[in-house]
């Protein structure tokens, strides 16, 4: 398998993984009032208690750990982690704003 198969395949595998992690985030812990542990559950807090999208404020704290991914890891698993949570806020954005309706 070549290298840009092998990237495609990767990004593809993590896609569908924010996706239903997205949707499951959205539709079962924000739709029944359930927090969890990490970034995520700081993040649920955050909108519970100040009304911020978890789209938002799962981008801004993972700032840190991207930094440090990069500092102390690979460049490629940094590239791969920012792939990974601008996929799970597009879709928490996108589910988000179709739980409103």
């Amino acid at each position: 398998m070549s290298r840009n198969t092998r990237i495609g395949l990767d990004l593809l595998v993590i896609t569908l993984g924010c996706a239903l992690y997205g949707f499951g985030l959205v539709y079962i812990n924000i739709a029944n009032h359930l927090a969890e542990g990490g970034v995520t559950g700081i993040t649920l807090l955050i909108r519970y208690w100040w009304g911020l999208d978890p789209a938002y404020s799962t981008d801004l704290l993972n700032i840190p750990l991207l930094i440090v991914g990069y500092k102390f890891g690979q460049a490629c698993f940094s590239l791969y982690h920012l792939w990974n949570f601008d996929v799970i806020c597009l879709v928490v954005d996108l589910a988000t704003g179709a739980l409103k309706h």
